[in-house]
């Protein structure tokens, strides 16, 4: 028997980020695409469809590398058949830029996005409000264009980042763990 106030909780988190859903339609961004490649794929898991999952998953991680967690998740649930289908799919999508701009151009590009662009890092001033932003200005002592700095540890642009990305690693762990018990 199906509750309507369970049909109701569905809709709620839509409801909340109706907002920035919106947002990526009108700037015509990625990340609605991403997520629902992302939905398919999960849906597609649920329902033993191996190959679909990762082939969809793959594409998200060609398209932008943090839908790399969304694997990780696979890792760390010992679902090998879809971590080794994903792999296989990913590799096979990022190798035709080898097939279309050649091994050596193809390369270069891949360095390149490492070197200037992986590596980088993002402004540190007040309008940019991504996560990333935020922890290094709580931890980073450069100025953040308002003219005072509110960091509350000393930390370099790396150790701040690495910061980020632990507290993202355990931010998604915690809800992996109570979500999903250990399988007997």
């Amino acid at each position: 028997i199906k509750s309507p106030a369970l049909n109701l909780a569905y809709f709620i988190p839509i409801l909340l980020i109706y907002k920035y859903i919106l947002d990526n339609f009108v700037n015509i961004q990625i990340n609605v695409i991403m997520l629902y490649l992302l939905m398919e794929s999960i849906s597609n898991f649920s329902k033993k469809n191996f190959l679909l999952a990762s082939f969809l998953i793959a594409i998200t991680i060609s398209f932008k590398v943090y839908t790399v967690f969304f694997f990780a998740w696979f890792i760390f649930k010992r679902e090998w058949k879809m971590v080794s289908y994903t792999l296989i799919f990913t590799l096979l999508i990022n190798s035709i830029t080898f097939l279309y701009f050649g091994i050596e151009t193809a390369l270069g590009y891949y360095a390149y996005w490492w070197t200037n662009i992986a590596q980088g890092f993002p402004m540190l001033m007040h309008k940019n409000q991504s996560f990333f932003a935020l922890i290094w200005r709580l931890t980073v002592p450069e100025d953040n264009g308002l003219g005072f700095n509110y960091s509350i540890l000393n930390l370099s642009m790396d150790q701040g980042k690495k910061l980020a990305y632990l507290i993202i690693f355990g931010a998604s762990i915690y809800p992996m763990v109570k979500l999903f018990p250990k399988r007997g």
